[in-house]
């Protein structure tokens, strides 16, 4: 054999060599990547991506506005759109869950993962987690947290804008209440009214000039971004009328009567007297309320959905927990209320003013 030849052959050893040796390689590298362990915010971004190929493929989304639905990771892992949890962690109990909820015609997913070493954090885990019983703080009153005190942890940035969180609903959401750079005025309603002869408005919600202002505020993107739109829940907010003598700090006459599927709420003067801490504050119109109350520091009077009983045109305006009524064709101030679910995941932030609650 000739020495040309041979080194021929010795060549393509070492090329055939070289390609078993980046094979071999290749597949151990493979191997490892296989038995990668996610970190937990990865896992519930599986989850996440899982129920949605899930409920699309199966046609199980949510039909009506606010409806919500349910799927739990062991049914994602069964049905093969997700991992086993062992092969994703080394917590040896772990489970998540998704809840997807129609808001707006778009779908909002929201993942919730439990494990040996961690929970997901969400407003409603971590509120629920600092409720006290005296001075600045968290409250339950009536199955709701409240918020309440003059130095307060509840800002919120949400689509660029700073937002203050009022409480968790006893329903599981949370109310939101921006902070205005600028004032936003509004005439309640100017109609025709009957009974006074003029146009002083009228005391209806539901066609009221009101509540064309928030709905045309809410569409515009620069208000709320098409995607922080599908956060926003639709509410069943109170609209009814609340007589002058009734100071009470309860919801019963307003709450009476109800408008479905709103975007938009208006404050209730209630909220805020509670928001106080002082032991004198035991009524509306009482200045004591003012006292110890963060609402102090950012609220600048705002319209009400709430109609004067015995008038058709009178609505109360709220400065501070005083209850002042107006004929609803005047111009007044405006603090836009949203609703989002107070099972999102905290992004990051503490809720303090210098680090406020991102979603």
């Amino acid at each position: 054999m000739s020495e040309v030849r041979k080194k021929l052959i010795r060549n393509l050893l070492i090329i055939v060599g070289i390609f078993v040796l980046v094979a071999i390689i290749l597949m151990l590298y493979q191997g490892c990547s296989n038995n990668k362990k996610l970190s937990y915010s990865e896992i519930e971004n599986k989850l996440k991506s899982a129920s949605e190929k899930y409920f699309k493929k199966l046609n199980l989304l949510p039909i009506n506005e606010g409806d919500t639905a349910i799927v739990g990771s062991e049914v994602l892992i069964s049905n093969k759109y997700l991992k086993k949890m062992e092969d994703m962690t080394d917590d040896k109990n772990c489970f998540g869950r998704v809840t997807v909820q129609k808001n707006n015609d778009q779908y909002n997913y929201i993942p919730y993962l439990k494990c040996d070493n961690y929970e997901t954090k969400t407003f409603l885990t971590d509120i629920s987690s600092k409720v006290v019983t005296e001075e600045d703080g968290i409250y339950v009153i009536d199955n709701e947290y409240v918020y309440r005190g003059e130095k307060v942890d509840n800002y919120l940035k949400f689509e660029d804008k700073i937002w203050r969180i009022i409480k968790i609903t006893d329903d599981g959401y949370l109310e939101l209440i921006q902070e205005l750079d600028e004032s936003n005025e509004y005439v309640w309603d100017n109609r025709y009214n009957v009974d006074t002869k003029d146009n002083d408005g009228i005391h209806n919600y539901e066609k009221s000039r009101i509540k064309e202002k928030l709905l045309a505020l809410y569409q515009k993107d620069k208000f709320i971004s098409a995607s922080g739109k599908k956060k926003i829940v639709a509410k069943s907010i109170c609209v009814g009328k609340r007589d002058k003598n009734n100071l009470s700090l309860n919801t019963n006459e307003e709450c009476s009567e109800k408008l479905d599927g709103q975007y938009m709420d208006l404050i209730n003067p209630v909220d805020i007297a509670r928001a106080s801490i002082d032991k004198n504050c035991n009524s509306l119109n009482n200045r004591s309320c003012s006292n110890y109350n963060y609402f102090r520091n950012f609220f600048r009077g705002s319209w009400t959905a709430i109609g004067l009983k015995g008038t058709t045109y009178k609505i109360y305006y709220t400065i501070g927990s005083s209850l002042i009524s107006y004929a609803a064709s005047e111009s007044k101030n405006v603090h836009p209320i949203i609703y989002i679910s107070a099972n999102e995941r905290i992004k990051s932030g503490d809720g303090s003013k210098n680090s406020p609650y991102t979603i």
